[in-house]
C-alpha cells in the first residue's frame, strides 16, 4: 500500500511504475523494432560496448554514451517496475567521474504495428514520473540530473553549469549510490526514502537537491522534495493520502550533542510518534516514512567547528549538553488526508495531525555569565470511528443497525522545557520543566442513536531541579584535583529532559 494512498492496498500492477511500465509496452506489444535512442553529448561519441563486460574496460569506456543507451534500453523493455530506473542514477554519476561531458539521452517505444488494417489504441496520458539531483558546489558550479518517465518511454539528462575539475567530478559522483537508492525506494510497494547518504557528501558540496513526481492510481501525483545544505535539511512528502514534512535547522552547531546522545534523543521521538500514532490511529506506512524521514535526516551531522563563536556564549560544556537533547533544532509534522466513512454523519471525519518542534535559545553576555533554554514540544490532533467492542467490524451505512460505534476525538499536547544559568562562571540554575496533557472526546452511538457524549481531561505538570546532580553541595569546582560529573550522571541527567505525553508518567523522579 502507498503510505500516501490510504484507501486499500492496489492491485501488484496498479502501482505508479507498473502502470507507466504497461502503458510504454502497449505501444510496443505487436511486432515492435527495438527503442531508439538519441544521443547528444559535448565529447564525440565511442565504439559500441558490451554493458555488462565491466572486467577489461576503463570506466569511460563502462560510461561511455552507448554503454548508457544500451542500459536505457534494457531498461525500457524491463518486464519488472524497479527495473525502469534500474542503475541510471548511478551510471551517470559515475560516467561523470570518468568523463566530464554532458549527457542527454532519450529511449523510446515505437508504435505498434496495425493488425487487420486496423491501428492499436494509443496510450492513455497519465502523468509522468519524474526525478532529478542538484548538487551545488562551493566552487559556485552546480551539475543537474534529470529522469523522465512517460507514456514514450525513457529520457535521462545530465549537465554542469560550468566545467569541473577532477575533484568536484569525485564528490559528485560519490553520491551515485545515494541517488540509486532514492531511485529504487520509489520503485518499492509501498515507496521508501532512503535519504541518508545524500546528506553524507563531503567538503566540497555546498548542497543537495532531490525531486521527484510520481503518478498515483487516486489522480493528484505524490512529490517528494529533498534539500541538504549547511543552514537546512528538509524533506517534503505531498500525495492524496497525507503529507510528511521534516525541517531542520543545521545553523547552530554547538547545540549538537555526541552520537550518543543525538542516538537517545532520536529514539525518545521515534517512541513519541508511535504513541502518537497508536493513540490516534495514524496510517502505519505513512507514520513509517515519516520516522524514516526523522530518523534519517539525524542519522549523521558534519564535523563540528573547532572553535565556538567569538562571544564565547556558545562555548558549551559537558554538564550543558547534558540538559539538551544534541539535536539541530527541528519542526517536523505529518498530516493524513481525512475521510467521512459515516453516510449518516458525514461531518464525523477520520483524521490524523502531528507536530513536534525544538527551539534553542542563548542569553547572556559572555562564557561566565549565560544562559541556555530549550523547547520541547508536540501536538496530536486525530479522530476516528472504533466499533463498540474489540474485535468487531465496522461498516457503517445508512441502516440504523449499522451505526453501533464510537466517534473518538483526541487532543493532546505536550512539552519539555530544560534551562541552564550561569553567574560568574558558578552554575546558579539547572532545571527542566515538563507538562502534558490529553483530551479525549466519545461520541457513542447505538441503532443510529446518541447514548452518551463524554470528554476525559487529563493534565500534569512537573519541574526537576538538575543543579545538584550536575553541580552537588559537597562539589568544589576551584579544586583542580575535583573529578569531572560521571558519565553515568550525564547519561542520568540527559535521559530525564526529554518529552512526556503521558500525564500519569510525570511523578518524581
Amino acid at each position: 500500500m502507498n503510505p500516501l494512498s490510504l484507501k486499500g492496498t492496489p492491485p501488484p500492477t496498479t502501482g505508479w511504475q507498473d502502470r507507466l511500465l504497461a502503458t510504454v509496452k502497449q505501444r510496443a506489444a505487436v511486432a515492435t523494432p527495438p527503442p531508439s535512442v538519441t544521443v547528444t553529448l559535448g565529447a564525440s561519441s565511442s565504439d559500441a560496448v558490451d554493458t555488462y563486460a565491466f572486467s577489461n574496460q576503463s570506466p569511460a569506456e563502462r560510461y561511455s554514451n552507448e554503454a548508457l543507451g544500451a542500459m536505457l534500453q534494457r531498461n525500457v523493455g524491463s518486464s519488472s517496475a524497479p527495473g525502469l530506473f534500474a542503475g541510471l542514477g548511478k551510471a551517470l554519476l559515475s560516467r561523470l567521474g570518468a568523463d566530464p561531458s554532458d549527457v542527454s539521452l532519450d529511449a523510446k517505444a515505437k508504435a505498434a504495428a496495425p493488425v487487420d488494417g486496423i491501428a492499436p489504441p494509443l496510450a492513455s496520458p497519465d502523468v509522468p514520473a519524474e526525478a532529478s539531483l542538484t548538487v551545488k558546489l562551493a566552487s559556485g558550479a552546480s551539475v543537474t540530473l534529470s529522469l523522465r518517465l512517460g507514456d514514450g518511454g525513457l529520457s535521462i539528462d545530465m549537465h554542469s553549469s560550468a566545467e569541473l575539475g577532477e575533484q568536484d567530478r569525485q564528490s559528485v559522483a560519490k553520491l551515485g549510490g545515494a541517488f540509486q537508492d532514492m531511485l529504487d525506494g520509489l520503485g518499492t510497494e509501498p515507496p521508501t526514502l532512503s535519504l541518508q547518504g545524500l546528506t553524507e557528501g563531503d567538503s566540497r558540496i555546498a548542497s543537495v537537491d532531490f525531486k521527484a513526481r510520481v503518478p498515483t492510481s487516486e489522480g493528484p501525483p505524490q512529490t517528494i522534495e529533498f534539500h541538504s545544505g549547511a543552514d537546512t535539511r528538509t524533506v517534503k512528502v505531498d500525495g492524496p493520502g497525507g503529507k510528511i514534512d521534516v525541517a531542520m535547522d543545521m545553523r547552530n552547531a554547538a547545540t549538537w550533542g555526541n552520537q550518543a546522545q543525538r542516538k537517545a534523543s532520536v529514539s525518545n521521538y521515534l517512541d513519541q510518534i508511535d504513541a502518537a500514532a497508536s493513540r490516534g490511529r495514524g496510517d502505519k506506512n505513512l507514520v513509517a516514512l515519516f520516522k524514516s524521514a526523522f530518523g534519517q535526516l539525524n542519522a549523521s551531522y558534519p564535523p563540528t567547528p573547532a572553535t565556538g563563536p567569538s562571544d564565547g556564549i556558545r562555548a558549551l560544556n559537558t554538564n550543558d549538553h547534558a540538559v539538551l537533547t544534541g539535536l539541530a533544532d527541528f519542526t517536523a509534522s505529518i498530516g493524513q488526508a481525512g475521510s467521512s466513512p459515516n453516510p449518516l454523519h458525514p461531518d464525523e471525519v477520520d483524521s490524523f495531525s502531528y507536530q513536534l518542534s525544538q527551539s534553542t535559545q542563548f542569553g547572556g553576555t559572555g562564557p561566565l555569565d549565560r544562559t541556555i533554554d530549550q523547547h520541547q514540544a508536540s501536538r496530536l490532533k486525530a479522530s476516528y470511528h472504533m466499533a463498540l467492542s474489540a474485535g468487531l467490524s465496522l461498516q457503517l451505512t445508512t441502516k440504523p443497525e449499522s451505526q453501533n460505534y464510537i466517534y473518538r476525538q483526541v487532543d493532546d499536547s505536550a512539552s519539555s522545557d530544560t534551562h541552564i544559568a550561569y553567574a560568574k562562571g558558578r552554575l546558579t540554575d539547572a532545571s527542566v520543566t515538563q507538562s502534558a496533557s490529553q483530551t479525549t472526546h466519545d461520541k457513542k452511538y447505538v441503532m443510529a442513536k446518541l447514548v452518551s457524549d463524554t470528554t476525559t481531561p487529563s493534565s500534569r505538570t512537573q519541574k526537576l531541579d538538575l543543579r545538584e546532580l550536575l553541580d552537588p553541595p559537597h562539589r568544589d569546582d576551584d579544586d583542580p584535583r575535583q573529578p569531572p560529573v560521571s558519565q553515568a550522571t550525564l547519561d542520568r541527567v540527559h535521559a530525564m529532559i526529554g518529552l512526556v505525553t503521558e500525564p500519569g508518567q510525570l511523578t518524581s523522579r
